[in-house]
């Protein structure tokens, strides 16, 4: 005497309403990724420029509060003795390139001396900010 078994699986309904559930929330996590990770790069950006910022301020205690004509790198902020400011030169988020490469990039920035001070403009994905 053969005994015949029936296999239960899913059926094709139940494995089309899976994927449907899982085609939605892709369709919903993908955008909210995509912009949490310009998100993150504004943030190192500014978080790169805020050390710049240090960088200049310090440079101006030592020197006779006289900021740096140019900051493109680190050898332009050194103290008297010739140390770096800065121990590592921020990089530039978008391009991984240092920042002060492409200071019209987003992830760069635009440093001016003025005649009281000096001004940082940060370039972030969405627009700009200023560093009085």
């Amino acid at each position: 005497m053969v005994v015949i078994r029936r296999q239960r699986g899913f059926t094709l309904i139940e494995l089309l309403i899976v994927i449907v559930v899982l085609a939605i929330l892709v369709a919903i996590a993908i955008p909210m990724f995509l912009g949490q990770r310009d998100k993150a790069k504004d943030a190192r950006t500014r978080t790169g420029v805020h050390q710049i910022e240090i960088g200049i301020q310090s440079y101006a205690v030592d020197h006779g509060d006289m900021y740096p004509a140019v900051v493109d790198s680190k050898a332009d902020l050194v103290d008297l003795q010739g140390a770096p400011y800065l121990d590592s030169w921020p990089e530039n988020p978008w391009t991984d390139a240092a920042m002060g490469s492409d200071p019209s990039a987003k992830g760069d920035y635009t440093y001016t001396r003025t005649n009281d001070g000096f001004t940082l403009v940060g370039h972030l994905s969405t627009g700009e900010f200023v560093v009085p």
